[in-house]
């Protein structure tokens, strides 16, 4: 079943034309009134697509007009035995397709335990009870800041940035500028919640120090200071805390076709580009900073987890044949994803059911079948919902010549 999928107009969307969320919006549903440009730049930004059930961006089949969780809940056996038993009658992930222009908020994700408190005690700005873990695979060079640099680092940034100190306060500073390796965690925790609690106006006076300080600096402090990084961030959020975690947060700098797991609790922000993004269907955010909207500094400094994270994707990636991989995160059912690069001549792939249903999302021009039925175009921006009890083929379209990458996202079974 060929599915509609809802467009997210967040702010730190793209307004490029030719960026993947327009352009694979454009082919997903062609009655859309076209959008507007100005000046070279689509009038809304176009930040997301929404593949599955969550109730903010529901996705609809397109033959019939029905709401994917409407024909999931009439026809429960279509998501199969395995997932009911685990997750009720609902799709229990959600695939998305991001284009990043401009810095997502400092955030991270509850455990499941931790998203129904919260979702108890606050359900006007915790919607939903569930986790929210992700991963995404790259489309473009992408940026993003990813869990604590080790202590050692920061503990240099506070003697190259010396602004920082008046943030913090000396107590939270000495702290972890004299920590020994048993007490580095319990140090970073206090620093950081030093800093994400600091008065606007010291944070304000911090950043316009550091920044008028390495505007006219040589290469060796811009790059002890992050400077290039920190006057991104600023360009975006001028005042905003969030900027300051540059001296926290590892920065990651991807190539297009990298992957990474982000669990629970683990502290990031997208910067920029464009990615592919499956993770459980929740729309639970914790934020810190570089972001309008509501921040829960306390919840977020008590739920983090203060390990320094290294370049390792938490998850296993599996060469399943020369044009597919498996990615398969760890600790969790909701969901794993087949990236295919499929090229002419490439045999026929074919996926078996896991016990849950797949989702089917194409970037290109290529064929599918399901069961014994026939072979049907699968062309750019078609998206498909297959049910657990089928099993599909995937192939190149033997008239093109450019590689195409088709996506499938499964529960982790």
């Amino acid at each position: 079943m060929e599915l509609i999928c809802k467009v997210q107009t967040y702010d730190w969307g793209s307004r490029d034309p030719n960026c993947h969320v327009h352009n694979l919006s454009c082919k997903n549903d062609p009655s859309k009134p076209d959008e507007n440009v100005s000046n070279g730049l689509l009038d809304r930004p176009h930040a997301e697509i929404w593949v599955g059930t969550h109730v903010n961006g529901p996705s609809v089949i397109k033959d019939s007009g029905k709401l994917l969780s409407e024909y999931i809940y009439e026809n429960p056996e279509s998501i199969g035995n395995k997932t009911q038993e685990e997750f009720g009658v609902q799709l229990p992930y959600l695939l998305k397709v991001l284009s990043v222009s401009k810095p997502l908020s400092i955030q991270a994700h509850p455990l499941k335990s931790h998203a129904k408190e919260l979702h108890a005690k606050y359900p006007d700005i915790y919607k939903d009870p569930n986790h929210k873990p992700e991963m995404l695979v790259t489309l473009s060079k992408f940026q993003m800041l990813r869990g604590f640099r080790p202590p050692a680092d920061i503990k240099i940034y506070l003697q190259s940035v010396p602004e920082l100190r008046d943030v913090l306060g000396a107590d939270s500073a000495d702290f972890l500028l004299s920590c020994n390796s048993s007490q580095e965690q319990e140090a970073l925790k206090q620093a950081y919640r030093s800093l994400m609690t600091a008065s606007d106006e010291v944070v304000s006076d911090c950043l316009t120090k550091i920044l008028s300080r390495v505007k006219t600096a040589d290469e060796a402090t811009r790059g002890a200071c992050v400077a290039d990084l920190l006057e991104k961030l600023y360009s975006h959020f001028p005042g905003d805390v969030g900027c300051l975690s540059v001296y926290f947060l590892q920065d990651f700098e991807m190539a297009p076709g990298e992957a990474a797991f982000l669990p629970a609790n683990l502290i990031h922000a997208y910067i920029e580009g464009e990615c592919v993004e499956l993770m459980a269907c929740s729309d639970n955010v914790v934020r810190g900073g570089l972001t309008p909207k509501l921040k829960d500094v306390e919840t977020l400094c008590s739920m983090l987890e203060y390990e320094p994270v290294d370049r390792s994707t938490n998850m296993d990636v599996v060469q399943l044949s020369d044009n597919c991989t498996k990615y398969i995160p760890h600790g969790i059912k909701d969901f794993s994803m087949l990236c295919f690069k499929l090229k002419k001549g490439d045999p026929v792939s074919t996926v078996a059911s896991n016990g849950g249903p797949s989702v089917i999302l194409s970037l290109g021009t290529a064929k599918y079948s399901v069961d014994s039925n026939p072979p049907q175009s699968l062309l750019e921006g078609h998206v498909v919902f297959v049910r657990a009890d089928q099993t599909f083929n995937i192939f190149p379209d033997p008239d093109k010549e450019t590689t195409t990458q088709v996506f499938v996202a499964q529960c982790n079974f």
